[in-house]
């Protein structure tokens, strides 16, 4: 990625969203971390143990359709990685629910980031 402004893999991710939402798939755009005060009207803001307190006992269309903006697609703004289960009930249930599933986060290897990778669909070519 690029030290210029509007090149990272926060633009890049919000580019593929909408060409996936302009193509009438299904998806969610996930950001985990602080988000600043202008994204708040653009996100679903949570904190993860609340989000699957609210949210596990939902229908996949009616968590799709809870997070779902007017213009199209889906937002989740997450404060932190959610932990363990919850870790796994949060990722099975946007997989349900949405054809595709966007992560931008910080990079590591700690437990909460090896699971988000271990819930991940592989490619093979």
């Amino acid at each position: 990625m690029s030290l210029e402004t509007g090149s990272g893999r926060r633009t890049v991710a919000r580019l593929l969203w909408r060409e996936i939402v302009e193509a009438q798939g299904t998806c969610v755009l996930v950001e985990i971390g602080p988000v600043t005060a202008p994204l708040k009207n653009e996100y679903s803001v949570s904190d993860p143990t609340d989000c699957i307190r609210r949210f596990k006992s939902l229908s996949p269309a009616l968590f799709r359709n809870y997070l779902s903006r007017r213009e199209g697609g889906a937002r989740l703004a997450l404060s932190t990685h959610p932990s363990g289960e919850e870790s796994r009930e949060l990722w099975g249930l946007l997989k349900k629910s949405f054809e595709w599933t966007l992560v931008v986060s910080q990079v590591d290897f700690s437990p909460e980031s090896v699971t988000l990778l271990d819930a991940t669909d592989s490619c093979s070519g």
